[in-house]
């Protein structure tokens, strides 16, 4: 009996050693793994570590070139100053040495130049070192997209244009660009600029029209994209008034396109008169002219060829409040104007809206 029981505790002794072992060889595996993902982690880690330290370095390298050229230029100026002395000293004491004077002058033209210099490559400087700050305390948020009405022929072949915008946490936009999709292409970027404000497709499907208007002044740029060609130009419109400029386009059929003229500064500009751009011809003049200034067209709206929609607002005497306003041509009669060459004036046609 004792040999049998023997036996037994041994056999459940061997057991319990082969459940343990196996216990253990099980968490090892677990915590071989675990060790792997955190040196992953860790290795990601010293990766960031690493880019972060090269943008300090690049942050550090551009803040010595700005204390380097202050103080060039506060060397500049002391000099020059020195020199400005000098020729005062020697002019009031009326000496004869002209020799000096003029080598004098030519030491502060020569000065003049370079701190000229000196100010414009500071301000260069001071330009990246802010794009640089703003680039790292800024980071884009998820990019908006606006999506334009597709254009279908009748045999069901489409062409779509994509606005897509960029913005930073400030809300602020920082890059905008217009995307074509065909049956022949996917996706193609046609256009890239600081911010796309307007853009329209013709009618037949073979050019866009787009612009860059900002409220915040600067120089506003219409582009036009033929797709046939795969190329993009821009139009030169020199004759427009100081201060105004484009801002919403629309085709009126595949020759023309109406466009809104707009000062592009101040709270109380929301719209002004419409133009009409003949790209045969490269010409452009006013259509719609609002002698109230009060009255400001703000969006044109082509419904095939019907009519053309004008929205528009009209503010109270104080400039304080508006009301909306929508004014209808049929597209002859916008022809007719283009043709005769004459004006409308839209302000008295249609009844505010309440």
């Amino acid at each position: 009996m004792k040999k049998y029981l023997s036996k037994a505790l041994a056999a459940t002794s061997t057991a319990l050693l082969l459940v343990c072992l196996s216990a253990c060889g099980g968490a090892n595996e677990a915590d071989t793994s675990r060790i792997a993902a955190l040196e992953q982690s860790l290795s990601a880690l010293e990766s960031e570590k690493n880019e972060i330290a090269k943008e300090r370095d690049r942050y550090n390298g551009l803040y010595q070139d700005l204390e380097r050229q202050l103080s060039a230029l506060s060397e500049t100026e002391s000099e020059l100053s020195k020199c400005r002395e000098d020729l005062a000293r020697v002019t009031d004491l009326n000496e004869k040495s002209t020799t000096r004077i003029k080598e004098l002058e030519d030491r502060i033209e020569s000065l003049e130049s370079r701190k000229k210099d000196l100010t414009s490559q500071l301000a260069d400087t001071q330009k990246k070192l802010s794009d640089a700050i703003i680039e790292l305390a800024s980071p884009e948020r998820k990019p908006a997209e606006r999506v334009s009405s597709e254009y279908v022929d009748p045999d069901g072949t489409y062409t779509k244009l994509t606005s897509v915008t960029k913005y930073r946490q400030n809300e602020l936009p920082c890059k905008s660009y217009l995307l074509l999709d065909t049956p022949d292409v996917k996706s193609k970027k046609i256009l890239e600029c600081n911010e796309i404000y307007s853009y329209s497709l013709s009618p037949d499907a073979t050019r866009v029209i787009a612009d860059n208007f900002s409220l915040e002044g600067g120089s506003t740029t219409v582009y036009m994209y033929d797709i046939r060609t795969d190329s993009l130009s821009e139009l030169a419109l020199p004759d427009l008034p100081i201060a105004y400029a484009p801002s919403y386009l629309e085709w009126l059929d595949e020759r023309y396109f109406l466009f809104v003229l707009q000062l592009d500064h101040g709270t109380v500009s929301r719209g002004g008169d419409v133009y009409v751009y003949d790209t045969e011809t490269g010409e452009y003049r006013r259509i719609v002219a609002n002698p109230e200034k009060r009255f400001q067209i703000s969006e044109i709206h082509t419904y095939g060829n019907d009519f053309v929609v004008f929205e528009s607002v009209m503010y109270d005497e104080t400039m304080n409040f508006t009301v909306p306003k929508h004014n209808v041509l049929t597209c002859d009669e916008t022809m007719q104007l283009i043709r005769g060459k004459s004006e409308i004036d839209l302000s008295a046609m249609t009844a505010p809206e309440k």
